[in-house]
Order: structure tokens, then sequence, then C-alpha cells
């Protein structure tokens, strides 16, 4: 059967010069990736949960968990500070009346999280016998009752208690017993340790084994205080004995389609560092690097990163102390999840 357009493609081949052909190739995949962007900025504005946008179910119940999580980290600091997060809550009750404005249901798993998570701040405050901040009455005015009657059983802050670190734990007693922390003993971490985990991290999944990602790893306060001032994650805590940093090289990746694959690949490999790092027994929390471009730059001007390399996450890392709080974190039901294809 004649086929035109392969008809086509391959007299112009034999017609132009070979550097002239992969020069056009070069530039129809430059264009192809511009569309995919374009698409992808649309996507993205039509269905995000970016404030004064959508308020559609979805998008609602990320904010609603978005700022419930902000008020979880607050009550969870060992150092508590009396009549904090006035910004998260003012953002929290305002998307709280937009849930109701639309009706939906109050027995949803974001609503009950933020009402909970309320009910936990004020319960934090009457614990610690201080008068809750002359802001929070005005921003809650209109759901007394509802935070009055929450459930605190799964909102706010729980207590992590260390147990001696079994090395022969399965995989699935590695992810039950993962939490992020972001308080560490005074013991200083083994650089030895940190290269073994993330000598066993190589082990996640890599996209035609193109092994993109790349770790960076630091015990140096003069580093670790660097990233962290930029990346701003620890902020109210002491800074960690180590930081780790993932990224991911644009130089593996050879066509428009796979634009997206360095924090897939990114991902695999951090989720099989924190793995690892649970395995050896020691503490860490996943810092996002999802910085706006003066941030990035900072970033890039303090640690000698590639610009050919996409930033991933940070990873502070210490050993686990005796005690400490951590966020609850509350899953959501397996339902809101899984779905059974049939």
């Amino acid at each position: 059967m004649f086929h035109p357009a392969s008809f086509f493609k391959n007299n112009i081949k034999r017609i132009i010069p070979k550097s002239t052909y992969k020069k056009l190739k070069h530039s129809k995949k430059l264009h192809e990736l511009k569309q995919y962007y374009k698409w992808q900025f649309s996507s993205f504005a039509r269905f995000s949960a970016i404030p004064g946008g959508n308020e559609g179910l979805e998008q609602l119940t990320c904010q609603l968990q978005y700022h419930s999580h902000e008020i979880e980290k607050g009550l969870s600091h060992n150092n508590f500070r009396a009549g904090f997060g006035r910004r998260a809550i003012t953002e929290l009750t305002h998307s709280m009346r937009l849930w109701m404005q639309h009706n939906y249901p109050m027995e949803a798993f974001a609503m009950r999280e933020a009402l909970g998570v309320l009910k936990a701040y004020e319960d934090k405050h009457a614990k610690v016998g201080s008068a809750l901040p002359l802001f929070y009455n005005d921003l809650i005015a209109g759901f007394e009752q509802e935070i009055r009657n929450a459930d605190t059983d799964h909102c706010g802050a729980s207590l992590f208690t260390r147990k001696p670190n079994d090395p022969h734990r399965t995989y699935k007693a590695v992810l039950e017993d993962r939490c992020s922390l972001r308080d560490y003993s005074e013991e200083p971490v083994n650089l030895d340790e940190l290269i073994e985990a993330g000598q066993l991290a190589m082990r996640a999944p890599s996209v035609c084994n193109r092994q993109s990602v790349r770790l960076y790893i630091s015990t140096n306060p003069d580093i670790i205080h660097k990233a962290m001032s930029i990346q701003a994650g620890m902020y109210g805590y002491k800074e960690p004995p180590a930081v780790m940093i993932i990224t991911s090289t644009l130089t593996s990746f050879i066509d428009p389609t796979e634009r997206n694959e360095p924090w897939v690949d990114g991902g695999l490999f951090s989720m099989a560092l924190l793995g690892a790092l649970e395995a050896q027994g020691l503490a860490a929390c996943p810092l996002n690097a999802m910085f706006e471009q003066r941030r990035e730059n900072a970033i890039r001007q303090a640690l000698p990163i590639p610009p050919d390399e996409v930033l991933i996450m940070f990873v502070a890392v210490g050993h686990k102390p005796e005690k400490t709080l951590h966020p609850m974190s509350t899953r959501r039901d397996w339902h809101d999840i899984i779905t059974i294809l049939k």
C-alpha cells in the first residue's frame, strides 16, 4: 500500500544533506516539546487547586488537607509556640466556607480532618494553659459546634517512641514504621551509612536503565545551613545532622515525551532512599524542592548543582530521638485512592 507521508519523507532524506535533515528533525522535536508544555499548562490551569480558581470537590479537598497539615506541623513542635498559625487558619477556614457554599459533604475526609485539627489546636492550648489567640474566634465563627464535636483521634500530633532497630524487617514493616521526623538525637550521622542507603536506593527502577538520578550528601554544618536556609522546610527546628539532595539530569532523556521522566525516576529513587534510611534505623524527612525561580537560583549559587540537573527533593537525616512529636498525617480510605478496573 502506498503511503504518501512515508514516500515524501524518504525522498526528502535522499535530497537534502544529512546534517540539514538532522537539524530539521531536531526543530520538529522542539516544536513538539513546546506543544506538550502548552497542553500541560492548559491542564494545570484548568484542574489544579490554585486558590481563586477551580472550586471543585477535589480542589477544595486539596486546600483543606494542605492547610490542615500546616497546622498539624505547628502542633508537632516539641517547643510549642502558643498562638501560631494565623495565616494557615485563615486559609483553612476560608476553604471550609467555600466547601459549605458548594454543599459538599461534611462527613468527607478532608472536612473531618479540618475540623479535627482545629479541635486539636484548641485542646493543645488548653493543655498548656494558654489562651487561644485573639484572631481565632473570629476566623472559626459559624463552625464552633462542629469543631466542638470533632474527632481528634486522627488529627494533630502523634508521639514517636524509638524502638530497637530490626535489620531483618520486611518491606511492609519498613513502610509501616517510617514517618517523617524533623527532630533528631545529638548522635552524629556516619557518612558511610548515608552512602550505603544511597547505594541501596540505586536499586529503584529507572527508565531504560538510564539512571538519571544524582545524589548529593553532606554532613558539613555550613553546607547544611546554606541548604536549609533556602529550602526553609525546617523552620523552627534545629538544623539536621545531615542533608541529602536528589536531582535528575536532563541529559538522560531523548524525546519530548520524556519531559516529565526526570521527576518519575527521581521520585522512585527518593522513595527507595527513604526506605533504605528507615531500614538502617535513621530518621528522615523529605523536603520539597518546588521552588520559585529566586530560590532555585539561590540553591544553584550556594551548591555545586549543574544546570542540566533538575531538583527533585531534599532529605533531612539524623538518628532517631528517644521520643518526639510528629504530624499524624492520616491517610485517606483506600477507596478514595484505588480504583478497580473491570
